[in-house]
């Protein structure tokens, strides 16, 4: 039978190894994977009692296994489980795991005898009775159909003709979704090429200009790309410009489509509040929307909202794109987009504090002259062995270039200046100019985003 080389999701998962003492589980795990994801039941016990043969405190091992998988996992981290796992209610636990955490999972059977598992222990320093070895083997006579009744995204056969790392079958494949939730609001989009677009802001016109030159075609009011493209709005979508209303139905039904995917603005998150009658305040930028709303028959208004409410509790704060075998900076990713800022390490952080930063990015907690909060140069401190993160966010006028491996693609457009995409992964740059200006800006509108710096503490003499 033909072996093949084992692969797994890069990403956050639970990858279960299945089998009897003394199957080689270990082994053929630590050839696999860094140490660092390996969870192993002897591993713990030895760190209980400083013997993996202690017996006696396998269940408290087992609840520090449990405890230490489900922080790696929400923190993006894969949980490799070295156990036996032989019953189903062992296995179980993982899964219910995983599907809190929606995560995808993996088992590994290891489809060996009980003759073979005691040859192989042999060579060990930790000597489990054949006995047990052999109360092992029977439990898991049906595991080929135990195990495809079970829940397992991904299914794998480990025997003893295998090289270590290799598997003898993969007994149930298993590819990613086109949308993957992660951790602290974050998610992956599985496309080949995306075309990343920045703040709308109700331009509608000027929007479905730019996606024709971007050589979407509209059939009949279904948008199409040739090349099976897919659009990531960087958010904003709404407020200030002329039709918010237009924008939110064309972006909808593109979602809806599974042909477009929005990552949540500070302008969609405050025009979801609103619609769902939260204490807003509404202030001249919203109020355009709220007109546009207001105009709309009840039925319709009351659709448009539940669709947008729905669409925003689903919009991830930051977006991975590009192959999992890219690793930048602590990410499986080419890119990551989010609305405002993003940093690798905000998945160590509170989800409140992921939130804000996105939304708003940080500040350095004054109010300028114009009441707005002043805002830190937060990609001077972006890793630049990190994905390139491509923002929004921040208006400007002048050409968009990569700073300090970051990209603002908001050009203003509702300012008079332009709407702007990123088409990945070739890097380039596409725009249409705005038909008007909408709306002023109390900051004025700069040639580059308008940063500030912290201000420097003094030391103490």
């Amino acid at each position: 039978m033909q072996k093949t080389k084992h692969s797994d999701p890069k990403g956050p998962a639970i990858i279960a190894l299945v089998g009897p003492a003394g199957a080689g589980k270990s082994t053929w795990a630590r050839a696999r994977y860094p140490h660092e994801q390996l969870l192993s039941s002897d591993q713990f016990r030895a760190i209980l009692t400083d013997s993996e043969d202690a017996q006696g405190v396998s269940k408290r091992a087992f609840e520090l296994l449990r405890v230490l998988a489900r922080e790696r996992l929400e923190l993006g981290r894969r949980a490799i489980i070295d156990a036996t796992n032989i019953t189903r209610g062992e296995r179980e636990q993982w899964l219910a795991m995983a599907r809190e955490l929606e995560v995808p999972t993996h088992v590994v059977w290891f489809d060996l005898s009980a003759e073979e598992c005691i040859e192989r222990q042999r060579g060990r320093a930790r000597y489990v009775p054949s006995g047990a070895i052999a109360r092992h083997a029977r439990a898991l006579e049906g595991a080929r159909v135990e195990l495809l009744e079970e829940d397992w995204s991904m299914v794998s056969r480990v025997d003893a003709t295998c090289d270590v790392g290799e598997v003898a079958e993969v007994l149930r494949s298993w590819s990613p979704p086109r949308l993957t939730r992660l951790p602290k609001s974050g998610a992956r989009l599985e496309a080949d090429a995306v075309d990343i677009v920045g703040d709308v802001h109700g331009c509608l016109e000027e929007l479905v200009e730019l996606m024709r030159a971007l050589g979407w075609r509209d059939d009949e009011g279904s948008w199409e790309h040739p090349g099976g493209r897919e659009l990531v709005f960087v958010g904003d979508l709404t407020d200030r410009g002329p039709e918010s209303v237009g924008v939110l139905r064309l972006v909808l039904e593109l979602i809806a489509q599974e042909k477009a995917v929005l990552v949540c603005g500070n302008h969609d998150s405050k025009l979801s509040r609103y619609m769902q009658g939260n204490k807003v305040k509404v202030d001249p930028h919203l109020a355009t929307t709220v007109a546009e709303l207001d105009a709309l028959e009840e039925g319709d208004r009351e659709e448009l909202s539940r669709r947008f409410v729905e669409c925003v509790d689903d919009a991830p704060l930051w977006l991975l794109l590009g192959a999992q075998t890219s690793w930048r900076e602590g990410t499986w990713a080419e890119v990551v987009v989010a609305h405002a800022a993003w940093r690798p390490d905000l998945r160590w952080n509170k989800p409140d504090k992921m939130k804000w930063y996105c939304l708003y990015g940080p500040s350095t907690g004054e109010i300028d002259e114009n009441g707005y909060p002043k805002r830190l140069d937060w990609k001077q401190r972006y890793p630049q062995e990190g994905p390139l993160c491509v923002v929004g966010h921040t208006p400007f006028s002048g050409e968009p270039q990569v700073v300090h491996n970051t990209l603002c693609v908001d050009t203003a457009c509702v300012f008079g200046h332009r709407l702007t995409a990123l088409r990945w992964p070739e890097n380039e740059l596409a725009s249409v100019s705005a038909k008007e200006c909408y709306a002023a800006h109390a900051l004025g509108i700069h040639d580059q985003p308008l940063l500030y710096d912290r201000p420097r503490k003094q030391r103490r003499r």
